[in-house]
C-alpha cells in the first residue's frame, strides 16, 4: 500500500496532475481487491477469527487456536482460555502428522505448555 502511495505520487508528479485526482481513481477497486484477498486467506488457512478457530482438549480444559503448514512442515499456535499461557508448535512432516507416535508426542508437547 505504501509503495504503491508514493508510486501514485510519483506518477503525478511527473504528469503535473493531483494525487487526490489518482486517489478517486483507484479507490473503488479497494473494496473489491480486499474482498478477494480475504477469500484468498480462507483458502491458505491465514483467515483469523470465530469460525477460523481450531479447539483442542488438554487436560486443563479446551484451547483455542489456528492451524496451517505446507509440504514439509506444519505449525499450530495455541492459546489457553485465560490467554495467560500459549505454545507455538512447527513439525517438519509430509503433509500432517501421521504417524501415531509423532501426533501423540504432538499433543503432549501442546498439553504440557497450555497447562
Amino acid at each position: 500500500m505504501a509503495l504503491g502511495a508514493v508510486v501514485a505520487w510519483l506518477g503525478c508528479c511527473r504528469r503535473g496532475g493531483e494525487l487526490s485526482d489518482s486517489a478517486d481513481a483507484v479507490a473503488p477497486g479497494r473494496v473489491p481487491a480486499q474482498a478477494i484477498g480475504r477469500w484468498g486467506n480462507r483458502f491458505n488457512q491465514e483467515l483469523y477469527g470465530r469460525r477460523s478457530v481450531t479447539r483442542v482438549d488438554t487436560p486443563c480444559g479446551t484451547v483455542r487456536g489456528h492451524t496451517g503448514g505446507l509440504p514439509g512442515y506444519s505449525s499450530e499456535i495455541y492459546t489457553d482460555a485465560t490467554g495467560t499461557r500459549s505454545v507455538a508448535v512447527f513439525t517438519i512432516t509430509n503433509f500432517g502428522i501421521k504417524e501415531r507416535k509423532a501426533a501423540t508426542a504432538n499433543k503432549a508437547l501442546v498439553d504440557a505448555a497450555t497447562c
